[in-house]
């Protein structure tokens, strides 16, 4: 029986250019809300936004889904218009 992988790895890649890019008034709010709708605590939070920690293809949704609303890429830092 062929087993499948409940989560595939989809990267090793840091969001911190979008991060960073965040007004300071806005980081913990944008931390917050990443954390709670993705299920991972701070130290997974702060090894994704660093590139240390796989990102998996639920969390990747919710990252992009956060930095849209401020109208940027979390991979590049750039705004998307």
């Amino acid at each position: 029986m062929e087993t499948q992988k409940r989560d595939t790895v989809i990267f090793k890649r840091p969001f911190k250019p979008g991060y960073d890019m965040l007004p300071a008034k806005f980081q913990n709010e944008v931390q917050a809300e990443i954390m709670i709708d993705s299920g991972f605590g701070l130290n997974s939070f702060i090894g994704k936004k660093f590139g240390r920690v796989p990102i998996r293809p639920h969390e990747k949704v919710v990252i992009e889904r956060v930095f849209k609303k401020f109208n940027l890429d979390p991979w590049t830092g750039k705004y998307l218009s």
